[in-house]
């Protein structure tokens, strides 16, 4: 008898032997003991407490029957390394498969779960470790595993694992030219809708993460993570930037609106000092007048324009905070048209009010405002 080449499952609990060379075994039936044949038309077949292994003679295929509830048991130095039932569950390791294909494994290594080999002898190994996640590794790398308690998907990430390491390049502008999209895809007949990026849209602006395998390119979605992250940091520095040039520009029409006021207040201080003289030469100096400070805003110094009709026993200027506290007061000596300078540095920055007394009686009121 040659050797063994294919064995698989048909029908209904038979496991499919065929065989290459004279040995064949008998396509029927019967309880008769093992015969063979040599070139003959004479059947062979094995009947063991309802267990029957036949051949075709003309198609030389084979059927392993499993008549009872016994399992048929792969045994190696006399220990079991392999089930299968009688429901058509396959144990590897396991003696009572619960599903169509159950491996138990030796221990918690790549070594002791699935081993896929390509024909260049590239290997793949996925297998549960002693903490039951579920991993992956190529060629004894650690490169993916699922989390047991959670589902979570992590990919190995350790430095010790990568060279090149550098700073993502800006992407900013290149996610705002993506473009999400949805669709539906060909192969799904309940034509279900779906969202992504097109793959060829994609690779002109992010080719690294667009994969091409047998003619197909595919996206790695999982990428666009870290691209995400580093948009939101270029976006936070714009944000700032702009920020930053709004504060300068508000600045600067704070600047100019103080500088209006001030030419504002000069422009003023010069039409009301010219009234004062006015009064002076045309017989209204017996009515006293105060004018308003300038300049004001001041930093510096700032004259408050007065007029003092002839006749008047007392007179003084009164200076007060917004509370109402007199901070000095400033008797004037002389009367008719004059001014009382205001040296910054004697007060404080904040908001004054100036009032000009004659013979007890309050003339009018101004407001001065103090900047250093």
């Amino acid at each position: 008898m040659n050797f063994l080449k294919t064995l698989a499952i048909c029908c209904s609990l038979h496991l499919l032997f065929v065989f290459d060379g004279s040995a064949q075994f008998s396509t029927q039936l019967t309880t008769s003991s093992l015969n063979f044949r040599d070139g003959s038309a004479s059947p062979a077949f094995l009947n063991y407490n309802g267990l029957d292994l036949f051949v075709s003679n003309t198609n030389e295929f084979g059927w392993l029957l499993l008549n009872g509830q016994e399992n048929v048991r792969f045994q190696i130095g006399g220990a079991t390394q392999m089930v299968l039932n009688n429901s058509g569950n396959l144990g590897i390791g396991e003696f009572a498969p619960s599903s169509r294909l159950h491996v138990q494994q030796a221990g918690s290594f790549s070594n002791n779960g699935i081993t896929l080999e390509d024909d260049d002898g590239s290997i793949w190994n996925t297998y549960v470790d002693g903490a039951d996640d579920y991993n992956f590794a190529f060629e004894g790398d650690l490169t993916a595993f699922i989390l047991d308690g959670t589902g979570e998907y992590v990919e190995s990430s350790d430095e010790s694992l990568k060279s090149n390491i550098a700073g993502l390049s800006p992407v900013l502008d290149r996610v705002l030219q993506l473009k999400p999209s949805q669709f539906t895809f060909n192969r799904d007949s309940l034509n279900r809708l779906a969202v992504g990026f097109i793959a060829q849209e994609t690779e002109a602006l992010f080719p690294n993460v667009v994969v091409e395998k047998d003619g197909i390119k595919g996206i790695s979605y999982n990428k666009f993570g870290v691209i995400a992250i580093k948009a939101i940091q270029e976006l936070k520095v714009e944000l700032e930037e702009s920020i930053t040039n709004n504060t300068q520009m508000q600045n600067e029409m704070d600047a100019l609106k103080a500088e209006v006021a001030e030419l504002k207040a000069l422009l003023q201080t010069a039409v009301e000092h010219r009234s004062v003289q006015l009064d002076d030469t045309n017989a209204l100096r017996k009515q006293a007048t105060l004018a308003q400070n300038a300049p004001n805003p001041f930093q510096g110094i700032t004259s408050i324009p007065y007029f003092i009709p002839e006749g008047t026993t007392q007179s003084s200027l009164r200076i007060t905070d917004t509370n109402g506290s007199i901070i000095k007061e400033i008797t004037i000596q002389h009367t008719g048209a004059g001014q009382l300078e205001i040296d910054a540095n004697t007060l404080s920055n904040g908001n004054y009010f100036y009032t000009l007394v004659v013979d007890g009686q309050i003339i009018a009121t101004k407001q001065m405002i103090l900047t250093k």
